[in-house]
């Protein structure tokens, strides 16, 4: 009896360390967040300083206070982020252990570092061209062609991920003939399109993961709440829907391809369950006194402050009339932090 529970006994060590061993293996064969250089091309959302800075204007205003007041990293100061602090960028790059975006292009640090990545997102671009031959996101991964040809950028690509985040600058502008339903259909296509070309051209220049953005609930941004019922609800976007919805059929299907919802992610933030969470929600923390102004405006002549800012961004989901505060992304970036790092393989 003694020599069959001695046996059971060896059974079921074996056993264990057999799985430990397993388990060990699984870990090993994970990588490590730090080891993926990132990429990232788009407008507002990730842009960390690609902008030129330039006397101030609603196009400028990322170089002017009150942009960067929470951004301890940068002695709350404007680093030409669209934000009180962190963007979307920041914290892709916080998820892969590192401490804020890669360097912007214009600013990386000598000919043959590219440190972890590099970001060619720049201000107001748009995925399509309009009324040029190429557009802004054709232009940005132009640069990252030309900087992989001269060696600047490692050809070694084998651990990398790209961002491509687009929030909706292209329909801004809507061409006349293209107003009506049929026709702005046809420019979303032509939109979305522009963007899983771009997604293509990344893969071929050797990238092995993308990222791609959905479209935010535009109707929700302070932009259009304010003056269609002074912040308190969002308003129908047509456009999203079928941006996302034509997003998805083009690049949905793709196993190098993740989608990032930000559409059902800003909803479940705006929109809570409970009651907890930013107690404002559609009032930006940095409002202009003016319904056609801008956050960090001044009168040009005597330069009184033609905004208002509030004491605590962190309580605000948006920080202007766009863009979400540091603490607005940071939620965000939580809420997807798991299916990145799950299609990364990644340790969690």
């Amino acid at each position: 009896m003694k020599s069959l529970f001695f046996v059971i006994c060896i059974l079921v060590l074996l056993h264990a360390a057999g799985h430990a061993e397993s388990s060990r293996r699984h870990r090993d064969d994970r990588r490590q967040a730090s080891s993926y250089k990132l990429f990232v091309f788009g407008d507002t959302f990730v842009d960390n300083g690609n902008t030129d800075k330039q006397a101030l204007t609603w196009w400028s205003r990322n170089w002017y206070k009150p942009y960067g007041v929470s951004d301890a990293n940068h002695d709350n100061s404007p680093t030409g982020r669209f934000s009180d602090g962190k963007v979307q960028s920041d914290f892709l790059a916080m998820i892969l252990g590192h401490d804020e975006s890669p360097a912007t292009e214009n600013v990386r640090r000598d000919d043959d570092d590219d440190s972890f990545g590099m970001n060619f997102a720049s201000g107001f671009s748009k995925a399509k061209a309009i009324n040029t031959t190429t557009s802004e996101f054709s232009a940005q991964i132009g640069r990252f062609r030309r900087l992989l040809k001269h060696g600047i950028i490692s050809r070694d690509l084998n651990q990398s991920v790209a961002l491509v985040a687009f929030s909706g600058y292209d329909y801004t502008y809507i061409p006349h003939k293209d107003t009506d339903r049929h026709g702005y259909t046809n420019f979303i296509d032509d939109v979305t399109e522009s963007i899983a070309n771009g997604v293509s051209d990344i893969k071929e220049l050797g990238v092995t993961k993308v990222l791609v953005n959905m479209l935010q609930p535009m109707g929700c941004s302070p932009r259009f709440t304010r003056t269609a019922n002074n912040y308190t609800e969002c308003i129908k976007s047509e456009i999203t829907d079928i941006h996302n919805k034509k997003i998805k059929e083009k690049l949905g299907s793709e196993d190098s391809v993740l989608l990032l919802d930000l559409y059902t992610t800003f909803n479940q933030i705006i929109h809570p369950k409970s009651g907890t969470g930013f107690v404002h929600r559609h009032l930006p923390c940095c409002e202009s006194n003016e319904a056609g102004g801008y956050c960090g405006q001044v009168d040009s002549w005597n330069g009184e402050e033609l905004f208002q800012v509030c004491d605590k961004p962190d309580k605000y989901f948006y920080w202007d009339e766009y863009h979400p505060t540091q603490a607005g992304w940071r939620a965000v970036m939580d809420k997807l932090e798991d299916s990145i790092k799950e299609f990364l393989d990644i340790d969690s």
